[in-house]
């Protein structure tokens, strides 16, 4: 990686592809020649074919649901993949190289992940079951009652967490495997209630702080969704958008990060929810995970988000300055700004057990503040995105589980 962007060398030190957008395999062809790429794009996975001396040429585009791995078959005339566009569990496919025809080759009861086909045609896969817990810790009740538990609140067989309302009182999730439906589709869980209220299809993103209002994605398209009666309005803001979002305290502008084609490479952006604008407020090129890594500050003038060398940096809303916060470690996201405006919780995404750190602004003084981990760690690859109060008094977070078996597989066509 360089910076913001994934760069593919074949062989080292000889750059053949550099893109902004999330490149997760690459596979040299039997005769060592040619490349072939799955890059994630606009919510959708591509296959590309790099040739000597070419730019990347597209075979396929799909799978929105998710591509687990890819491979060249023993002659190099197609690429298995392994992915779904629904709910269901992934599946396994050949793309041929020359036409680009798609073809299933099987499917399992449990997802499947494509590692390598050997010359004599053998299949070296996985069988995988997959799971997100949404673990829930609200705020404690007044004494003498007991404190309030950390709870799993988990719906159906994917509940990914995408906010948390000020009060502690409130979830935003989505459900996006077979549980949710073809579209995937928008969860608010209330504290009081005994079962969360479907609001739409879609992806959630964020709950506005006077919680009238869920920003969500269909597609690539931006959705406003009401937590209560009303219809829900698409606005009519054209993006590449990643997964996230966090709502300015007027509820009415939000930030969003992604491209915009009028704004060059991937940063920052105010959107305007009624005037349906968008406005740059970092520079190009900053690092982005595909999910949140912005949160705003209690009096809505800056926002912390990330840099294009991953490290963390305070962006005035108007887009005028870019402070570096001392004492953040590279690669630590900003997670929530405290309810003073003095410190920020900061944590690695990618790191077990999830450590969440309190980095003081005015000095970069740095503290442990909470770890997370399920009291069942088996199988647990992931733990975020991890989501707090500006008081510290609630939070909850996703821990991402898989277990699965590993097959060498005879006899696939």
């Amino acid at each position: 990686q360089n910076g913001v962007n994934t760069r593919v060398e074949y062989p080292i030190g000889t750059m053949k592809y550099e893109t902004p957008h999330q490149l997760r395999h690459v596979r040299v062809s039997p005769d060592g020649k040619r490349l072939a790429i799955l890059e994630l794009s606009r919510g959708e996975a591509e296959i590309a074919i790099i040739d000597a001396g070419k730019q990347p040429v597209t075979i396929a585009r799909g799978w929105s649901r998710g591509a687990t791995g890819i491979a060249w078959s023993p002659d190099g005339r197609e690429i298995w993949i392994s992915g779904t566009a629904s709910g269901t569990p992934p599946a396994l496919y050949a793309v041929n190289v020359d036409d680009s025809i798609v073809r299933l080759v099987t499917r399992l009861t449990g997802g499947i992940r494509i590692f390598d086909l050997s010359p004599r045609g053998e299949a070296l896969l996985s069988s995988n079951n997959w799971r997100a817990a949404l673990v829930w810790k609200a705020p404690d009740p007044l004494a003498p009652l007991p404190a309030e538990p950390e709870r799993d609140v988990s719906w159906l067989d994917w509940s990914t967490l995408a906010d948390l309302s000020p009060d502690g009182r409130a979830i935003l999730f989505s459900e996006t495997r077979e549980g949710g439906g073809a579209k995937s589709a928008v969860y608010l869980r209330r504290f009081s209630d005994p079962a969360p209220i479907r609001l739409g299809d879609g992806m959630g993103d964020a709950l506005s702080p006077d919680g009238r209002w869920a920003l969500c994605r269909l597609g690539p398209k931006l959705v406003l969704m009401p937590t209560g009666t009303g219809q829900a309005r698409e606005l009519g803001i054209d993006g590449a958008f990643d997964n996230g979002a966090t709502w300015l305290p007027d509820s009415r502008r939000a930030i969003v990060a992604g491209m915009m084609k009028a704004h060059g490479g991937y940063r920052l952006f105010v959107i305007d929810t009624l005037d349906e604008t968008a406005k740059p407020i970092s520079p190009e090129k900053i690092w982005g995970n595909g999910s949140r890594t912005f949160v705003v500050s209690p009096d809505g003038r800056h926002v912390a988000g990330m840099t294009e060398t991953q490290t963390i940096a305070l962006y005035a809303l108007d887009g005028t300055t870019a402070v570096p916060v001392a004492g953040a470690v590279k690669g630590e996201i900003p997670i929530q700004w405290s309810s003073d405006g003095a410190s920020l919780l900061v944590h690695d995404p990618t790191a077990l057990p999830a450590r969440v750190n309190r980095i003081t602004l005015a000095t970069g003084a740095r503290e442990p503040w909470k770890e997370f981990m399920p009291p069942d760690p088996a199988g647990v690859y992931k733990i975020a995105p991890v989501l707090v109060t500006p008081q510290g008094d609630a939070y909850a977070y996703n821990a991402m589980r898989v277990l699965s078996e590993l097959y060498v597989a005879e006899g696939l066509r």
